[in-house]
């Protein structure tokens, strides 16, 4: 696969096509994971997926991801406004 770098897993499309859709650390989740981590590290390009929290990250690292994305974009923004509103309530 010339031009190719980098091959990334999406965690909830893994998820789905096992019939397990959000469970990201059942163990068949985990295991289509470690096979797919497999074939991109014997074909020598870069591994990617997604975390959504920091443990997730480490894990994912210990496994030999080089890249891992943390917290999706919707799921940031939205943290972040409801923090930002909660505290402005206190000012009321």
């Amino acid at each position: 696969m010339d031009g190719i770098d980098l091959i990334y897993l999406g965690m909830y499309d893994i998820s789905q096509s096992v019939g397990l859709p959000g469970q990201l650390e059942h163990p068949k989740v985990v295991s289509q994971l470690e096979e797919c981590l497999k074939i991109i590290k014997s074909s020598n390009k870069f591994a990617g997926t997604f975390s959504r929290d920091v443990d997730l990250c480490k894990n994912y690292k210990n496994m030999g991801f080089d890249f891992i994305a943390y917290v999706a974009d919707s799921y940031a923004l939205t943290s972040f406004y409801s923090n930002f509103s909660k505290e402005l309530d206190t000012y009321r």
